[in-house]
C-alpha cells in the first residue's frame, strides 16, 4: 500500500534515503515486512494465540471443537469473498486519468490490487487450516496442551488477521477514492486552462 500511495503524492525525498531509515522502517518497506509488521497481523497474532491457549486449557471448549473449526472454515471463505466487493468498487470508480497515473507508479494496477489479494489469501488459509484441523483432530489421540494450542491457534490467527485486513483494505479504498477525486478536479482545471476551452473559447 505504501508504495502506491507514495507514488501518488509528493513526498520528502529524504524519507527514501535508506541511510536515514530506522531498522524497523527498512524491514517494513519489504513485502514480507509490510505483511508481518502490520497492526492487523499483530492483532491476529495476539487474539489467535490467546484464544488458542484458552481452547487448549479448557476441556469443555474442546468438546465442540469440530463444530467450532467448521464455523471458522465458513467464516474464512466468507471473508475471502467479501474482500472482492471493495476491490470491484475501486476498479469501477477510478477515473481514466487516475488509472493512467496509477500505471506510472511502480507496480501499476497490480500493485494497487495487491492488498486485496493478500487479504483473500490469508482468509483462504484460515478456511483451509480450519478444515484440516476439523478433519484430523478426531483422528488424533494426543492430549498434549501445546499440540491443541497450536492446532487451535493457527486458524484463529489467520482468520482474525484477514478480518482486520478487511478493515485496512476498506480504509485503503476510501483513501484511493479520495485521491481519484483530487485527480479529477486537477484534470478538470487543466482542461479549463487549455486555450480554446471554457471561457477562453468565448
Amino acid at each position: 500500500m505504501d508504495n502506491v500511495s507514495n507514488g501518488l503524492r509528493p513526498t520528502d525525498r529524504s524519507a527514501d534515503d535508506p541511510s536515514r531509515r530506522t531498522l524497523f522502517q527498512r524491514a517494513q518497506s519489504t513485502r514480507a515486512g509490510a505483511l508481518l509488521l502490520s497492526w492487523d497481523f499483530a492483532v491476529g497474532l495476539v487474539v489467535g494465540i490467546g484464544l488458542g491457549l484458552l481452547v487448549a486449557l479448557v476441556p469443555a471448549l474442546q468438546v465442540n471443537g469440530f463444530a467450532f473449526m467448521i464455523t471458522l472454515c465458513g467464516i474464512g471463505a466468507g471473508v475471502a469473498a467479501l474482500v472482492l466487493a471493495p476491490m470491484a468498487m475501486l476498479l469501477s470508480s477510478i477515473s481514466p486519468e487516475f488509472h493512467q497515473l496509477i500505471e506510472r507508479v511502480e507496480g501499476g494496477i497490480a500493485g494497487v490490487l495487491l492488498p486485496f489479494k493478500q487479504v483473500a489469501i490469508v482468509a483462504v488459509g484460515a478456511s483451509v487450516t480450519s478444515l484440516v484441523v476439523a478433519v484430523l483432530a478426531p483422528l488424533s489421540t494426543t492430549t498434549e496442551w501445546w499440540a491443541i494450542w497450536i492446532a487451535a491457534s493457527v486458524p484463529i490467527v489467520l482468520l482474525v488477521w484477514s478480518v482486520a485486513g478487511c478493515v485496512q483494505v476498506t480504509s485503503y479504498v476510501i483513501g484511493m477514492i479520495e485521491k481519484d477525486r483530487r485527480v479529477r478536479k486537477l484534470a478538470g482545471r487543466m482542461q479549463q486552462a487549455k486555450p480554446g476551452s471554457g471561457e477562453h473559447a468565448a
